[in-house]
C-alpha cells in the first residue's frame, strides 16, 4: 500500500527546497530513494542533482546553506553529479539497482534532459530494454571550471568527509550500524553509499546479474 500522506508531505518539502535553490547551473533535480517508492514517515528526502560540468560544488554549497538556514532537515543530498559524471555513470555502470532506481526518480526540474540521459543509456538498454529509447541526447556547452570551483571542492570535501566519519561513529555508538554510509567524493561527483544500499546490491548480485 502506498503511504500517500507521507509521500506527498516529503514531495512538498522537496519542492520547497528546489524553489529556494533555483536553477543556476542546474540541469536536473529529482527525488530518489524511498520517497520515489513508498516512504516511511521518518525517511529522509533523498535529492538527486545534476549540474553543468565543473559547477557541482558551488551548487552543493548553495544547497547545504539553504538546507541549514531554512531547517529542511529531511533533505539529504544523497546523489550529486555534474553532467560529465552523470553521462559516465549511466553509460559505464553495470549495477541493476542503479538502473532500477533511476527509472523511479521523481523529476522536479530538467525532466526532458534526464529522460534522454537515462533512457538512452547503455545501463537501461542492458537491464530494461523495453524502457530504452535511443534518441539524441541533449548537449550542453562544456562548463568552465575556475580556481574557485576547485577551491570550493577542496573545502567541501574535507568538511563532508569529516561529517560522514562523525555521523558513522554516532550510528555505531548507538548500535545503528545499518544507518552508516560511505562518502564518495570527487570534483565531478558526490554521493552517499549507505550500508542498506550496499546490502541490497549484494543481495541482487548473489541471485545473479539481473541483466544476464
Amino acid at each position: 500500500m502506498i503511504r500517500t500522506g507521507a509521500r506527498d508531505e516529503k514531495i512538498s518539502i522537496a519542492r520547497k527546497f528546489f524553489k529556494l535553490l533555483g536553477t543556476r547551473n542546474l540541469l536536473f533535480l529529482g527525488i530518489a530513494g524511498s520517497v520515489s517508492y513508498n516512504p516511511e514517515s521518518d525517511d529522509d528526502v533523498d535529492i538527486f542533482i545534476i549540474t553543468n560540468a565543473g559547477k557541482l560544488w558551488s551548487t552543493i554549497i548553495r544547497a547545504m546553506v539553504i538546507r541549514r538556514i531554512y531547517r529542511l532537515e529531511p533533505i539529504c543530498l544523497s546523489l550529486c553529479l555534474d553532467s560529465i559524471s552523470a553521462k559516465r555513470m549511466f553509460d559505464e555502470s553495470s549495477d541493476f539497482i542503479v538502473a532500477r532506481d533511476s527509472l523511479h526518480v521523481l523529476p522536479l526540474y530538467g525532466d526532458s534532459y534526464y529522460n534522454q540521459l537515462v533512457r538512452g543509456s547503455q545501463l537501461i538498454m542492458k537491464f530494461f530494454p523495453e524502457e530504452f529509447n535511443n534518441i539524441d541526447t541533449v548537449t550542453f556547452p562544456p562548463g568552465r571550471s575556475g580556481p574557485q570551483d576547485y577551491a570550493l571542492f577542496l573545502f567541501s570535501a574535507v568538511y563532508l568527509e569529516v561529517k560522514g566519519l562523525l555521523n558513522n561513529h554516532r550510528y555505531e555508538t548507538a548500535n545503528e550500524g545499518e544507518n552508516c554510509f560511505k562518502t564518495v567524493l570527487g570534483f565531478h561527483r558526490f554521493y552517499l553509499d549507505s550500508v542498506k544500499y550496499q546490502k541490497l546490491r549484494e543481495l541482487y548480485q548473489e541471485h545473479g546479474d539481473m541483466g544476464a
